[in-house]
């Protein structure tokens, strides 16, 4: 092609890789152990998917959690250890990279608050305590009471 005073011109194409845009669905999950649970990570801008991972944030993956292959992750079952931080990350090809988050919220079927003797715990982690009890209820007076049974040894 040629400008109107019939001097060649030069036409070149700039192209620009998009910026990566990743998004996890959901971002909040609220579930009761042993419930299911999955995260899916899906790619909105950019490209080509080089690979993506999953990560816990503060933590080991659940041994039985699996990444499928195609962005989702699969916890079949919940405990409050599965309950955190996950982290999925996207690569391109291009080399560009970005993460996004969700957040699991495990809880358990029925709840009993206690005062433990002992505990050690890190500030900001979950923690998971466990113990047995033995529940009599009196039909009569429409009273339930709850005492603490001695767990075996470990």
């Amino acid at each position: 092609p040629f400008n109107p005073s019939g001097i060649p011109v030069v036409v070149t194409k700039v192209i620009t890789p998009l910026r990566l845009r990743v998004e996890v669905s959901p971002q909040f999950l609220d579930v009761t152990a042993p419930m299911a649970a999955s995260f899916r990570c899906q790619v909105l801008r950019g490209g080509p998917v080089k690979s993506i991972t999953w990560s816990k944030l503060n933590g080991d993956m659940p041994g039985k959690s699996r990444d499928t292959g195609d962005g989702t992750l699969e916890i079949p079952e919940t405990n409050c250890e599965t309950n955190g931080v996950y982290v999925c990350t996207v690569e391109t090809e291009s080399g560009q990279e970005q993460q996004a988050a969700a957040s699991l919220s495990v809880s358990a079927a029925a709840v009993v608050v206690v005062t433990p003797v002992e505990a050690i715990a890190v500030v900001g982690s979950p923690v998971c305590m466990y113990a047995r009890w033995k529940l009599r209820v009196d039909r009569s007076n429409r009273q339930q009471q709850a005492s603490p049974s001695v767990p075996p040894p470990l």
